[in-house]
């Protein structure tokens, strides 16, 4: 949505300061936003297709990427709070 508008964007034609506002409205991890580094809406989409086979094989390589970035343990539950935003972000395109 467009906060000065109040418009709302297309996923499709999202932009960085879109993402951020999405991360941000579903209490996303900023440190999995800045890893992934998504630049369109389109590509918050694919990525929750790429996800569907099997998250969870995708959550043991981001903690490692999480840990080797920061240091620090990425949870199951921070993980999932991005699958589950982008499991229903893919719904409303239906």
């Amino acid at each position: 949505m467009n906060t000065v508008t109040g418009q709302i964007t297309p996923i499709e034609q999202w932009t960085s300061e879109d993402i951020d506002q999405w991360f941000q409205q579903n209490n996303i991890e900023s440190k999995l936003k800045d890893l992934y580094r998504f630049q369109h809406g389109t590509d918050l989409l694919l990525y929750g297709q790429c996800l569907r086979p099997d998250w969870q094989q995708e959550y043991a390589d981001m903690r490692e990427r999480y840990n080797l970035e920061y240091n620090a343990i990425l949870y199951r539950d921070q993980f999932v709070l991005l699958v589950g935003a982008l499991n229903r972000l893919q719904y409303t395109q239906q």
